[in-house]
């Protein structure tokens, strides 16, 4: 193959990436914005994630509203999480600002809408922000969204960049 059929094989190659990419993500739904306003009404699910010894940083708490079309189903195993259901709103914000608090590096929380492709908001995340000396970030948390059918899979996990970072290091966090 001559070179200028290489380039133009790998251009190709790489346009269609970066396209399949830009439209991957502009379709990404559900997502989690963040919530300036804190006045949490109705009932909720709590799906509390993590939190499965005493330092655990990837603890956060999810909020599913009860009584929409939609559920919040965690994509890990059984002993990585535990679920509360019937909570009252301020109930289940105030113990799942608790439970993602128990991280001797906590900082504060940081509250999260998650919205559907429409804009409706189907659930909240409590998330924790870490102190910047021991992570060198405040927030090292991946917590993506995935939907089908009506059920929301919800995945957590430390930042790539991190975990290489200290795995590198041999550091445990």
């Amino acid at each position: 193959m001559k070179i200028s059929g290489m380039k133009f094989m790998v251009m190709s190659m790489t346009t269609l990436l970066f396209l399949y990419g830009i439209a991957y993500s502009m379709s990404q739904y559900p997502r989690a914005e963040r919530e300036e306003r804190v006045d949490l009404t109705g009932t909720y699910t709590v799906i509390f994630h993590g939190g499965t010894y005493s330092n655990d940083p990837a603890a956060v708490a999810i909020l599913d509203i009860e009584g929409d079309e939609y559920t919040i189903k965690p994509f890990t195993s059984e002993y990585n999480y535990r679920i509360k259901k019937g909570m009252p709103a301020e109930a289940a914000l105030k113990e799942s600002r608790l439970f993602i608090s128990s991280h001797t590096d906590f900082f504060r929380s940081e509250l999260q809408r998650i919205i559907d492709e429409k804009g409706e908001i189907i659930g909240y995340e409590v998330k924790p922000l870490y102190n910047i000396l021991r992570f060198g970030m405040h927030d090292i948390l991946d917590v993506h969204y995935r939907i089908k059918d009506k059920t929301v899979s919800v995945t957590v996990d430390i930042k790539r960049n991190l975990k290489r970072r200290f795995w590198d290091r041999e550091f445990v966090y």
